[in-house]
């Protein structure tokens, strides 16, 4: 059965527990394409840190398949404020994810079991603007590679398709969700990322392109192409 996997992530600013600065783990790569290193010299005191993570699969029309959902435990030198902005809209405390989380890797190889040869592709909403950079830093840290990065067309930004349906309104999850699917409860479950998975979700089903037309989303989240050919269906369609 064709599916894709919709995946959402909370995150927090977190600094060291020593209080120094440190060398930010992509610091090579040009200011203007990473939000998150303020200075020139890579060095900064804090990082946005995941700290809940989630992966919904689903088959083509939005029926849920499998779901994964992990709070990540920080490595013991990061820690971060429960009063801080971020972390009161997370909801969610450094009791939690001592006692509930998970390693990152243990949750990174949780969400990519749920791919399979038969996933189109890796669905988010607002991905450039907010989970693909996170992830990507968690990854890095470790030695790893986050696989859907937006040099790949393996992705889809549900907040952008959104917007390129000329819909009306805010391009706000709940929002989008509320124009779509209708579901007034569900919409009221957002920052909790296995529902806002789920959200993202049911928002692609609806706004997918059905036949051999799939919005194809590239270099800096543009759309590059439109037209697909037939023969490659079976990844695609």
């Amino acid at each position: 059965m064709k599916n894709f996997v919709a995946i959402d992530t909370e995150y927090v600013s977190c600094h060291r527990t020593n209080g120094n600065s440190f060398f930010h783990p992509r610091a090579e790569m040009k200011k203007k394409d990473l939000k998150n290193v303020k200075y020139r010299d890579g060095k900064r005191k804090s990082l946005r840190r995941i700290i809940q993570v989630a992966a919904v699969k689903m088959d083509l029309d939005g029926n849920e398949l499998e779901s994964v959902s992990h709070y990540v435990r920080l490595d013991s030198e990061w820690t971060f404020q429960e009063d801080a902005r971020d972390a009161q809209v997370a909801n969610i405390s450094k009791e939690t994810l001592r006692t509930q989380g998970v390693p990152w890797i243990d949750a990174y190889e949780k969400i990519l079991g749920l791919f399979d040869d038969r996933t189109e592709c890796m669905v988010a909403h607002n991905y450039l603007g907010a989970d693909l950079d996170v992830l990507e830093i968690e990854c890095e840290l470790r030695g790893l590679k986050w696989p859907y990065g937006k040099e790949t067309s393996k992705w889809r930004c549900t907040r952008e398709m959104y917007k390129e349906k000329g819909h009306p309104g805010s391009s706000k999850l709940e929002d989008c969700y509320r124009f779509l699917v209708q579901d007034e409860g569900r919409a009221e479950d957002v920052h909790d990322a296995l529902e806002d998975a789920r959200m993202a979700g049911k928002i692609y089903a609806k706004l997918r392109p059905k036949g051999t037309q799939m919005l194809l989303t590239g270099q800096d989240g543009e759309e590059t192409s439109r037209k697909r050919q037939r023969e490659e269906s079976d990844l695609l369609i």
